[in-house]
């Protein structure tokens, strides 16, 4: 499989209903099938971000633009669905300017998420939040939340990640003196730093002495971290000049931080070729038998900006050093040029993971569509054909997820409508195989 010629490709025609949106897909062996693909929001644009499966449903996060308030007054949308797609309630958060949600989790105790994001103060001031929130039957009621960064400096932060006593979020700052005594490996443009702060369980700051950055005279940032008793492993991507590469290019990163004190207590180690750009959006420490270890996955792209999946799998314990390396595969899907694409990963119950990125579509006109594909536990390829879902304009993805009776849930955002565009936060389920369901 060598292009978009060779790819199973869904259509989907949606329609405006008077109080919400409603719509119809297609599948590819019978154009009158209605099957399960359900859009979420209201008046304006509505972006999905992250997606959690509960015991009697979906929990949806993104966010949510009013036409009248403008970029500015856009709000978080949080939404409970049963397994039918059968909106149970909504709750919004937000103040004055602009808010975005990027990534929530459940957190140790029964029914309850962290959930963290941006916010913007002013042009070139961009701090952000972390929240804790109890779910119910009826809606989501804050516990606590708290807002971190630097004045005057742009910090963006990128996921959430439960520790033995707290929280420890990864994104990036401006505030390139938060990373003090950098290693200097060569003189880049040095624009951003990974940001790294962590928090006890009531959202107060962990330690004032935790080392709340790390990087090199080079743009670096904080994707994933994961807590592993007396390391703190964090995943990013650093266009640091590594080995002999005659040219600063994006690599993905990963060190360990001191549990105690967030230094680097181990050695840096990057993934990459010396002539592509490879950016890491997704990691996940997969612990069944099946699948054990980490898989990062992200965009590569060669000297044309034409951009493909590329799968790396680490094995479960790290030396941080070539030795962890089990397998790396660039999966050959010719994505196109897609500026800011990112991936998402699911594991797959029978061994193996989801992974879903944005392609260009020639068959829509060239919109951004959705493309699913899977690859068995060391990351190489199984369906030789991969799926690709569009609302014909610009689609993103959220987060993929396979339920315990084997269907695979793919959560995002689809621009759609006809005379007037707007997005929506989109959940598609399929079946094991990447068909659609009937709804």
């Amino acid at each position: 499989m060598k292009g978009m010629g060779s790819r199973f490709l869904i259509t989907v025609c949606v329609c405006l209903a008077f109080l919400g949106w409603s719509g119809c897909a297609l599948t590819g062996d019978d154009p009158s099938e209605k099957v399960f693909i359900k859009y979420f929001g209201e008046d304006g644009n509505q972006e999905g971000v992250d997606m959690l499966v509960a015991a009697d449903g979906f929990y949806l996060l993104g966010n949510t633009t009013k036409p009248q308030a403008g970029a500015l007054g856009q709000q978080i949308l949080l939404i409970k669905t049963d397994f039918q797609g059968n909106e149970m309630w909504r709750k919004s958060f937000g103040k004055a300017g602009k808010d975005e949600a990027r990534d929530m989790e459940y957190t140790n105790t029964p029914n309850q998420i962290v959930m963290v994001g941006n916010l913007e103060r002013a042009p070139g001031d961009q701090d952000c939040f972390i929240m804790t929130l109890n779910l119910s039957p009826s809606g989501a009621i804050r516990i606590d939340s708290t807002s971190f960064g630097y004045a005057g400096f742009t910090e963006n932060v990128n996921s959430v990640s439960l520790t033995s006593d707290g929280y420890v979020s990864a994104g990036s700052t401006t505030n390139l003196s938060v990373v003090v005594g950098k290693p200097m490996i060569e003189t880049t443009p040095d624009l951003i730093d990974a940001m790294n702060f962590r928090f006890n369980p009531d959202l107060s700051v962990y330690n004032a002495t935790w080392r709340k950055g790390a990087g090199f005279n080079a743009s670096d940032e904080s994707i994933k971290i994961f807590d592993r008793g007396n390391l703190k492993i964090m995943f990013g991507v650093t266009n640091s000049r590594v080995s002999a590469q005659p040219t600063a290019n994006n690599n993905f990163w990963y060190v360990g931080l001191g549990d105690v004190s967030g230094e680097a207590s181990t050695s840096s180690v990057f993934i990459g070729a010396a002539n592509q750009e490879e950016v890491l959006s997704s990691v996940l420490l997969a612990t069944d038998p099946a699948n054990e270890g980490y898989l990062l996955v992200g965009i590569v792209k060669n000297s044309n900006n034409e951009g493909d999946i590329y799968v790396f799998k680490l094995k479960p314990t790290l030396g941080f050093n070539s030795g962890d390396r089990e397998n790396d595969n660039v999966l050959q899907l010719s994505l196109g040029n897609v500026p800011g694409s990112k991936t998402a990963i699911g594991v797959a119950q029978g061994g193996g993971f989801f992974i879903v990125s944005n392609t260009l579509s020639p068959a829509t006109g060239g919109s951004v569509d959705w493309l699913l594909t899977k690859v068995n536990p060391i990351g190489r390829v199984v369906w030789t054909t991969p799926f690709i879902f569009g609302g014909g304009g610009e689609d993103t993805i959220g987060a993929v997820q396979e339920l315990s009776d084997g269907s695979i849930v793919v959560f995002g955002t689809f621009e759609i409508g006809s005379d007037r565009r707007e997005k929506k936060m989109t959940l598609i389920k399929l079946t094991k195989d990447g068909k659609l369901q009937p709804e």
